[in-house]
């Protein structure tokens, strides 16, 4: 007894793959594309209608894939000979150019980004320098804070300096001071 999977492919969707694949051809596109167009129709992934088309469907198409080839190669043929055909003008210049004017402004937008963020950053370079300084002195003041204290234990409590000086060449106070 034979069974019918539940993802097997309809003859629908079979034809819709071979339509969109010869379109694609026709128009100078990828046939990944085509795999992707028909996968998103058809809740496929593009890998699947890939190996559809690849293990059966391209067999039944070979002629109609044949001339759409030739009607790709046509079209390009003609715009050829119609460029070919064509002298450029001044006028041609003036509208490529006036063409190219935006993507020299996003180019000139990309430009001032750029020297905005280079202008951040030495911002933040000269205030990271400043904070580094500022963090410098205070640890300087903390230490000559602890050193005072020290001073002043030793005065108050003689035996006490010995058990700091203890702690202190064990870095457990070092580690307290940071």
């Amino acid at each position: 007894m034979a069974t019918t999977r539940q993802d097997a492919w309809t003859e629908d969707e079979d034809l819709l793959l071979a339509e969109v694949v010869l379109r694609h051809i026709r128009e100078n596109g990828t046939q990944l594309s085509a795999f992707k167009e028909v996968g998103r129709s058809l809740s496929r992934t593009p890998a699947a209608c890939g190996f559809r088309w690849n293990s059966t469907v391209r067999k039944q198409y070979k002629e109609q894939i044949d001339e759409a080839k030739s009607q790709r190669k046509g079209a390009v043929a003609e715009e050829v000979t119609v460029t070919e055909q064509r002298s450029l003008t001044l006028a041609d210049v003036i509208a490529f150019l006036q063409n190219y004017q935006p993507e020299q402004e996003l180019s000139s937008g990309l430009f001032q980004r750029i020297q905005q963020l280079e202008a951040k950053t030495e911002r933040l370079e000269r205030e990271k320098q400043q904070l580094s300084k500022q963090l410098s002195v205070y640890e300087q003041e903390y230490k000559t804070l602890f050193a005072y204290l020290d001073q002043r234990r030793s005065v108050v409590a003689p035996d006490k300096s010995e058990s700091i000086q203890l702690l202190r060449s064990r870095d457990a106070l070092e580690k307290v001071e940071k």
